[in-house]
This record gives C-alpha cells, sequence and structure tokens, in this order.
C-alpha cells in the first residue's frame, strides 16, 4: 500500500511555485476503514501529501511549524486525478496549496515553517 499519491505530471511555473498532476489511488493507506459506505482521502492526508511534494520540488528544509487557514471543501475520492499547486513564500515561511479536480477544489491552507537556518544566521 501507498500513502503518497502517484505523480503523473509536474510543471514548475516559477522557483517558488508548482503544480503537479497526481492520482489517488484507492489502493493507499488512507481509505481502508475511512469510511464504509464510501472511501474519503482523510483532511491530514492532503496536508502530509503538500508538507510531502513542498520538500521533493522547493529548495528548503521543511522546519515544519504549524498550519492555518486549512479548508476541505469537499472530499477526496480514491481513483481522482488531482492537481495539487504549491507556492512557497519565503519572505512570509509559507507554503500554499490547494487540491483541485474537475469536481471543484477539495481543500487548501498555508504551511508555516520555522525560519531556515541561513535566516537565522544573518540575524
Amino acid at each position: 500500500m501507498n500513502n503518497i499519491p502517484k505523480l503523473l505530471a509536474f510543471h514548475k511555473i516559477n522557483t517558488n511555485k508548482v503544480e503537479l498532476s497526481l492520482i489517488v489511488s484507492e489502493d493507499m493507506i488512507y481509505f481502508p476503514g475511512h469510511f464504509a459506505i464510501q472511501a474519503v482521502s482523510p483532511g491530514v492526508a492532503l496536508i502530509d501529501w503538500a508538507v510531502y511534494f513542498s520538500g521533493e520540488y522547493f529548495s528548503i528544509d521543511i522546519n515544519y511549524l504549524g498550519m492555518e487557514v486549512v479548508k476541505f471543501n469537499q472530499v477526496l475520492k480514491p481513483n481522482i486525478e488531482v492537481t495539487l499547486s504549491l507556492e512557497y513564500k519565503p519572505d512570509k515561511n509559507k507554503i500554499y496549496y490547494k487540491y483541485t479536480s474537475a469536481s471543484g477544489e477539495h481543500g487548501s491552507g498555508r504551511i508555516l515553517l520555522a525560519a531556515q537556518e541561513e535566516e537565522l544566521n544573518d540575524k
């Protein structure tokens, strides 16, 4: 079983912004037991994936501090293709994320980061 969606495509918009096309397959560890009638991705999984892919595509250490403005607009069911938009804002030490599909927006929020090591040394 997987815990990260499969990457279908990657589009780098600029140094601090990327869009990823992902497939959230039904064999992911999150679906069994969440829920019996209709499997859905837990909200915490969407946050985990945003943190994971941010670490993969931005040249930063993910020193996770917290979250803000977290929204879950509609459930994300298995076997759906979703776009994950990530934008790193170094001046704010935040990563903005948003999940969308043909059905609309599934979730969004901001990942708060602790100051990067080089920033701490400059002060």
